[in-house]
């Protein structure tokens, strides 16, 4: 069973009914007609929150401190000649 205009084709081979699969068949092409005219719902896009930014910031230079007290402390000091 198809529909000449969207180009979609529906088959049913559920029951041994020649009738209750065309009804299967019919009722899945509804369906599948009405989700293809259904819009789509847009994405509303939401903004990370001030606190969590300044959070986010304060931890970075955190790590970003700690990562420099570290590399000082690992360096080797030169050999003097």
């Amino acid at each position: 069973m198809g529909h000449l205009s969207s180009g979609i084709v529906v088959t049913c081979r559920h029951k041994r009914s020649q009738l209750r699969n065309k009804q299967i068949a019919l009722r899945e092409l509804r369906d599948r007609l009405e989700a293809l005219n259904r819009p789509t719902r847009r994405r509303i896009s939401t903004a990370v929150p001030g606190r969590v930014r300044a959070m986010t910031s304060k931890q970075r230079k955190r790590r970003s401190v700690k990562k420099q007290r570290n590399t000082i402390l690992r360096k080797k000091p030169k050999p003097r000649e």
